[in-house]
């Protein structure tokens, strides 16, 4: 299985072997983030997101928050350029 090197823990790990989301945004969380991150993001705390926040997910200003506080908990800021 392939590895990364987590922008969250630091530590190589197992790369994500599922779906992240679409376009740029999941491409890049594939190359930075390992899958234990991932899920501990997916499965817990960005679920709290929406529901702390009501997020309504068919608002693009909604999915852009969503992703500016995955951006926080991953420690993955974004790359300019």
């Amino acid at each position: 299985m392939a590895t990364v090197q987590c922008c969250k823990c630091g530590q190589e790990k197992d790369a994500i072997s599922g779906p992240t989301y679409g376009a740029a945004i999941g491409e890049e969380i594939k190359q930075r983030v390992c899958n234990a991150c991932w899920l501990e993001w997916f499965n817990g705390f960005g679920v709290k997101v929406i529901n702390e926040m009501q997020l309504d997910m068919r608002k693009p200003e909604h999915t852009a928050m969503l992703i500016q506080q995955m951006r926080v908990f991953l420690n993955m800021p974004k790359i300019e350029g």
